[in-house]
């Protein structure tokens, strides 16, 4: 591509993005917390941009203006706020309909948007599942798609042979083919058949906002940080481990958890368990500030 080619979004360039992914952050929900700064930053580039994503609220489709420059459609599904990945993980009659069902309904709600609005191009955030919806609406309609893969598609075409090649398939496929790390860039290349890889980190702007939430004092301990939805993809559950083998070795360390998920009730029996209580923290979900407050205190983020 030539440096003017690679100025799509410039500001002479009225162009039309489609945005699928599976979590987008709402009061109650911080899954793809940084996807509203990613399309802000696209809307002063002059990009406009309609995301698609589940409704996770009520079985119907709907659709709304965010802001001038994003609009945003619900399509309809019946697996409220569970992740995607957990239902397909327990694969019973029941979820296989309900993943049925998310399927058709975003390829439905996704092709009726590029019919209608006619968008330039399909941004996928993730490739299980966006991006096998992105696959099939650029099938239908002709609109060209990019996704970027996250470490748990790896880990779901790793663990998961039955999924590996329809994973395979949607990177190979992909106009543009980006992942979040450096050594994720070359394993999802190595997924692709050697596709290029570019590396697109997921990123937001801090604000100051803060809680009443004091940082313990811990003078003297070697203090972690650690952000992120508490998941059993995202592997706390080895830091946790890990810190135990350090405890017990008179090593003094804490760890702070910062975050809410799935396995909160998990991680606070796994501490209990390995008597960390001193060791290991779940702040629960934080402000802004308070991370920030978090980032200078640290010894290790």
């Amino acid at each position: 591509m030539t440096g003017k080619d690679n100025n799509l979004c410039g500001k002479n360039i009225n162009l039309k993005l489609l945005l699928i992914t599976s979590s987008f952050p709402t009061d109650n929900r911080i899954g793809g917390i940084w996807i509203p700064d990613l399309i802000h930053a696209l809307n002063d580039m002059g990009c406009r941009v309609h995301v698609l994503t589940q409704n996770c609220d009520q079985p119907r489709t709907e659709s709304s203006s965010l802001w001038e420059g994003c609009d945003i459609t619900y399509f309809s599904w019946h697996g409220g706020s569970i992740p995607l990945i957990d239902i397909i993980s327990k694969l019973t009659f029941i979820n296989l309909l309900k993943v049925g069902h998310f399927f058709l309904s975003g390829i439905i709600a996704g092709e009726k948007i590029c019919r209608l609005w006619k968008p330039d191009f399909i941004l996928a955030e993730w490739i299980v599942p966006g991006g096998l919806i992105a696959l099939t609406v650029s099938l239908l309609t002709g609109v060209p798609y990019a996704v970027r893969a996250l470490g748990s598609d790896v880990l779901v075409a790793t663990d998961k042979k039955m999924f590996r090649p329809f994973i395979r398939f949607v990177a190979t496929h992909a106009t543009v083919l980006f992942a979040d790390g450096f050594d994720l860039c070359r394993k999802t290349s190595a997924l692709a058949s050697s596709k290029a890889c570019h590396f697109a980190p997921t990123n937001r702007q801090l604000t100051g906002k803060r809680s009443d939430f004091m940082i313990p004092e811990d003078a003297g301990f070697f203090r972690t940080v650690t952000v992120g939805r508490l998941h059993s993809s995202k592997g706390q559950d080895i830091l946790i481990k890990a810190i135990k083998i350090l405890v017990d070795k008179g090593i003094g360390i804490r760890s702070y958890l910062v975050g809410y998920g799935e396995e909160y009730d998990n991680f606070a029996k796994m501490i209990s368990d390995l008597k960390l209580e001193n060791n290991v923290f779940l702040t629960g979900k934080l402000e802004d500030g308070d991370i920030k407050a978090f980032f200078k205190h640290a010894d290790c983020i």
